[in-house]
């Protein structure tokens, strides 16, 4: 079950908020937004943006999604998919 995020800014509840993928991959993900939900607590990246696709496809999905997945659990805010404005999140 989907747990809800809370952005302040645009004052909407969100089912996913965006991680940038530099936060663990470095220049290889900068820029890449992926899109991650929370169940039971718990984070799941679900895609990458839709602009982000064409050049993901060349890499490893499965692999850079766990990879999101686990550096998230230490994320204390990510980014409103509406507005940009933080959010907390995990750790936070």
């Amino acid at each position: 079950m989907s747990e809800n995020f809370y952005c302040d800014q645009c004052q909407k509840k969100l089912y996913v908020v965006h991680v940038d993928g530099y936060g663990f991959g470095s220049r290889l993900l900068e820029d890449v937004m992926f899109e991650v939900e929370n169940c039971d607590g718990k984070p799941i990246a679900l895609q990458v943006e839709q602009d982000a696709e064409p050049y993901f496809q060349q890499l490893n999905r499965k692999y850079w999604f766990d990879m999101c997945e686990e550096y998230c659990k230490d994320l204390d805010t990510a980014y409103c998919p509406t507005c940009g404005g933080e959010v907390g999140v995990w750790a936070g």
